[in-house]
């Protein structure tokens, strides 16, 4: 009986211990892109290989892929439009809120949200975008602004040779390749972890 006992309080520990490291990551995950990067970074993930074992970062990034993939939430985004000519540099920049998004449906929205705000704002002297997008309301993506504004700069967001059309489409490939393995992930780990905790 007190086997049982233990086993049952230290597989309940492991669901709370991965339930909390989830929280972590969606109060602190981001997506971006721009114009001279054919894709999307992603930060935030890292913070589960700080605080679970590497079977417990698989079960958990399992459960947060499905989670983003198929719940819809309100996103949050900093967009911006980088501008110069021939005595200066400056950007025009909004925050803009999305509600029910889902990374399978990112896409679809925010290529043309951000080809309507390129439109808006360009005189002919457009040369680059970038934007930031969290599904967390805990980011405060307008005091960020500075740093994104230098991220990208070191990105060479103003070299419009480089640019490229507006393109997220590379993050639902790496979301499908992750399906599949997720889907592996999910066989092996069936009977081992409760997924759904």
């Amino acid at each position: 009986m007190a086997n049982k006992t233990k086993k049952r309080v230290v597989k309940d520990y492991t669901k709370q211990k991965i339930r909390t490291a989830k929280r972590l990551v969606l109060d602190n995950v981001t997506f971006d892109g721009c114009s001279t990067f054919k894709g999307v970074n992603t930060n935030g993930f890292e913070l589960l290989e700080k605080v679970l074992s590497p079977k417990q970062v698989v079960t958990a990034t399992y459960e947060l892929h499905d989670l983003m993939r198929n719940v819809p939430r309100s996103w949050y985004f900093w967009m911006a439009i980088f501008h110069e000519n021939d005595t200066e540099r400056w950007i025009d920049s909004k925050l803009v809120t999305k509600e029910d998004l889902t990374i399978n449906t990112l896409d679809a929205w925010l290529a043309p949200a951000l080809a309507e705000f390129i439109e808006e704002v360009d005189t002919g002297d457009s040369k680059g975008y970038a934007w930031v997008g969290t599904p967390s309301i805990n980011l405060d993506l307008l005091a960020g602004e500075d740093m994104f504004i230098e991220r990208f700069t070191e990105m060479d967001v103003y070299n419009d040779k480089l640019r490229s059309d507006i393109y997220t489409s590379h993050m639902l490939d790496k979301l499908k390749k992750a399906e599949e393995a997720d889907s592996n992930n999910e066989k092996s780990l069936e009977g081992k972890v409760d997924l759904n905790g």
